[in-house]
């Protein structure tokens, strides 16, 4: 069951993060209590941070319970994909934006829920519709193209996942299959030299 102090947290950090007045907390108090109890602290926590992370709007206690079900999921089977995310409910998208003030051009990789019933039960949580997500990249006034996985190409190519300059810097790696990888991922984003352990 959600605690008191659980709610409180979670209604400071909505309130912090989309501009609510401190009064807003105690009025909604008691809805959000009564409407989340049915979940642990530990759920009612995540929800919100992924929900907060995601999304430009401010959350209901119906977001909120939908994001939970989203995140614990459902007993029964999980629903089918479709070949447009290659059964994942993921469809993959990439930004490719112009650099501002003389930066390079970036890239950022996203994902989003399909259309299919695995799409569908992502899209429960806090994965936005690929459709909604797409449209809003393409009005981005930095927008040079927006790639997305279709029935087709479940997977983007890798000329599409890469910004040109990256392409160039890293094309020797994709084009001689012999050779090795010298750097080895780990964490977040940092990189050792290494071995394939």
């Amino acid at each position: 069951m959600a605690s008191k102090k659980a709610i409180e947290s979670i209604l400071t950090s909505i309130s912090a993060n989309y501009g609510k007045r401190q009064k807003w907390i105690t009025d909604v108090n008691l809805t959000w209590l009564s409407g989340l109890k049915g979940y642990s602290d530990r759920d009612v926590m995540t929800a919100t941070k992924r929900w907060i992370n995601n999304e430009d709007r401010p959350p209901t206690v119906a977001n909120i319970r939908n994001t939970i079900k989203g995140l614990i999921g459902d007993d029964n089977a999980t629903p089918a994909g479709c070949s447009r995310c290659d059964g994942t409910g993921c469809v993959e998208i990439a930004h490719h934006t112009a650099g501002k003030k003389g930066q390079p051009t970036s890239v950022k990789n996203l994902i989003a829920g399909c259309d299919c019933g695995a799409g569908q039960r992502l899209r429960s949580g806090s994965y936005a519709p690929w459709d909604v997500v797409v449209d809003r990249l393409r009005r981005d006034p930095y927008t040079l193209f927006v790639f997305h996985s279709d029935t087709d190409r479940p997977v983007l190519k890798t000329a599409e996942r890469f910004a040109p300059e990256t392409l160039e810097r890293i094309a020797p790696s994709l084009t001689d299959p012999t050779r090795k990888d010298e750097w080895r991922q780990i964490g977040h984003g940092r990189r050792i030299p290494g071995g394939d352990e």
